[in-house]
């Protein structure tokens, strides 16, 4: 990534217009769980396409290259709240504790996964896998995008679909 991406990433991430120091503290919070769990860590799709457009973040989910569940098990352990683990999919959903005065109140950990199908309309079969396969399996190139938050890598931007170049265009294409 480019030092100017990089720097005008960390300027978005920390404006409190867009990201309210209640949401930056928790992402610090789960970067630095994430980061003594050596789980690679980043923020996606809807998230990292409003920081960009400018606009405010409601939505926040979490990748790990790691065990999501397992680092939301941590953050339960650590932070309070409760883990609701879907282990099929390798993902988990942590409510948080009222200590987060946040919403939504709810926070998706999601393990980098790859997925294949049997058949059409059947459930995916999930194998964990790197960001760079996660990005590709989404729904379109602007929500195929992420932002690392963990240790000295925090505001790189991965966009191995140009999705920043379609936002430019004001194309939606579908992966």
């Amino acid at each position: 990534m480019k030092p100017k991406m990089k720097d005008e990433m960390l300027r978005l991430m920390r404006d409190p217009n867009l990201l309210p120091s209640e949401k930056q503290t928790l992402l610090s919070d789960i970067a630095a769980q994430a980061a003594a769990m050596d789980m690679p860590c980043y923020v996606v799709g809807g998230f990292v396409r409003d920081l960009l457009l400018g606009k405010p973040i409601n939505d926040l989910d979490v990748i790990v290259e790691g065990d999501a569940i397992k680092l939301g098990e941590a953050l339960v352990k650590k932070h309070g709240g409760k883990l609701t683990p879907h282990t099929k999919f390798r993902t988990a959903i942590w409510h948080l504790p009222p200590s987060f005065i946040l919403h939504p109140s709810t926070l998706d950990l999601i393990t980098a996964r790859k997925e294949t199908y049997l058949m059409p309309g059947a459930l995916p079969t999930v194998t964990p896998s790197t960001i760079e396969d996660d990005l590709r399996r989404r729904d379109f190139t602007i929500n195929a995008m992420a932002i690392r938050i963990d240790g000295d890598h925090f505001g790189e931007l991965l966009d191995p679909l140009n999705g920043q170049a379609d936002m430019a265009e004001g194309l939606i294409r579908v992966l």
